[in-house]
């Protein structure tokens, strides 16, 4: 395809081009050591599911240096992103969720709920056990995170429900193991547990807060997300495959060849290969299309718009120290599968999960702690 220059500067000219910074990356790369060093000292299949869980900060920002930008047709012009707001959290904030009129954060200090109306932090719930892998979901009645690590009752792998009404913990329920993807749907919770052999998503119950099932899938499951009548469960450490489950019987009832499934609307299946974003047909697992994004990292769908955040560069090849301003936010249109307008660029050096809204979307990033609103602007 021929090269659309005009995507390419803009892409090139928003995220790319910026001065690195000489000193804030360091904690980022001391840390990523000091967790790796962690992991490896735990017992067998805890390490080799914390080698798992430990590149989720990092490595879902590995395309560090692919700079291409292919032919994705003339953008249009409907409106320029901006970064409406930044809440400061906390650092070490992991996954990002909204319903219930908010914007749920989770990560090393408990769950932080967000007021999107006047962009202020409203309440704190302390969790004990989320960590540096916990996940956050929301639907049927509550708000639900994972707690993979060790409580101070001696307990690790919880699942935790949370009231929205009250903002109290409501029910904790034990799995057991550094659980740590999670979606809501299809009547019950799905969590997953990773493994270096056999990784297993279990199916919880909301109404009796109960596990009724466990399915045995591939090795190193990550992200689950759900519709188009199916869960979809993705494997990116293992050459890139996603499961799907079939929610009525609980069984595996295909495996699609594709290197991730991350957002479900639109009829179609949407996930990010790193340097693209794919567009996927649900029912024979075909890519549809292909929209060249380099270094996207993950997708959102608000139901009109699918946003991709971008990762940031790095100034090293081999070893991840990201520049700051050079991660971003884009747009696709689901009509077209082309990009809409520019990106907007981010200051974050770890973006680390987003979720979308009627406004827009919201960017947890990592290590500063902050919570990004990205909107259209007028």
């Amino acid at each position: 395809m021929r090269v659309d220059e005009e995507i390419r500067s803009r892409l090139e000219r928003s995220l790319e081009i910026v001065e690195a910074p000489s000193t804030r990356v360091e904690p980022v790369v001391r840390r990523a050591r000091s967790l790796r060093r962690r992991h490896r000292a735990a017992a067998l299949m805890v390490a080799a599911v914390g080698i798992v869980a430990l590149v989720v900060p990092l490595v879902l920002l590995w395309p560090l240096g692919r700079d291409e930008v292919a032919d994705v047709g003339p953008a249009t012009e409907p409106g320029r992103l901006v970064v409406a707001a930044r809440v400061p959290i906390a650092p070490g904030i992991t996954d990002v969720a909204t319903g219930f009129g908010s914007v749920w954060v989770t990560g090393n200090n408990g769950v932080t709920r967000v007021d999107p109306g006047s962009d202020t932090v409203i309440a704190h719930i302390p969790v004990p056990g989320t960590g540096d892998y916990s996940g956050i979901a929301v639907g049927e009645g509550s708000v639900w995170v994972t707690a993979p690590e060790l409580r101070p009752d001696g307990s690790r792998g919880n699942l935790v429900r949370i009231d929205p009404d009250t903002n109290e913990v409501a029910a904790t329920i034990h799995i057991g193991g550094p659980i740590q993807y999670l979606a809501v749907g299809s009547g019950s919770v799905w969590v997953t547990l990773p493994d270096a052999g056999t990784s297993t998503v279990f199916r919880v119950d909301p109404g009796s807060d109960r596990v009724i099932g466990s399915i045995p899938v591939a090795e190193a499951s990550g992200p689950v997300v759900i519709g188009e009548g199916s869960v979809w469960v993705t494997h990116p450490w293992v050459g890139g495959i996603v499961t799907e489950i079939d929610p009525t019987t609980g069984q595996v009832v295909d495996t699609l060849d594709v290197a991730s499934v991350q957002a479900v609307g639109d009829g179609s299946l949407w996930g990010s290969t790193g340097e693209s974003v794919l567009r996927i047909d649900p029912d024979s697992g075909s890519v549809l299309a292909t929209i060249p994004i380099p270094r996207a990292q993950t997708v959102a769908f608000d139901g009109s718009t699918v946003w991709v955040l971008v990762s940031p560069r790095s100034s090293d090849p081999e070893l991840f120290y990201p520049i700051a301003g050079t991660a971003g936010v884009v747009r696709i249109d689901p009509a077209t599968d082309r990009v809409l307008g520019e990106p907007v660029a981010l200051e974050d050096l770890q973006p680390i999960a987003m979720a979308a809204d009627d406004r827009g979307v919201w960017v947890a990033d990592y290590y500063d702690g902050i919570l990004s609103r990205v909107e259209v602007g007028g």
